[in-house]
């Protein structure tokens, strides 16, 4: 998702959800990402979450996601 940035408008964040205990670093996802993304697009930020939230229908709530990684 996107997190407000005061030069640049936004900058990626990437939200996770591991399996309990694992731990997972940004070096880590930036790695992942790597070979997949192009490089202004990996997020210099990652947030852990314990799950995603979503609507009754299963899709992601990605205003409330944008909003908890903007508070």
């Amino acid at each position: 998702v996107g997190r407000v940035h005061p030069e640049w408008g936004e900058t990626v964040v990437a939200v996770v959800v591991t399996d309990e205990g694992q731990l997972l670093g940004v070096d880590e996802v930036r790695a992942h990402l790597a070979g997949k993304l192009a490089k202004y697009k990996i997020p210099r930020e990652v947030v852990v979450a314990r799950g995603l939230p979503r609507n009754p229908s299963g899709k992601l709530l990605k205003h409330v996601i944008r909003a908890e990684v903007n508070a």
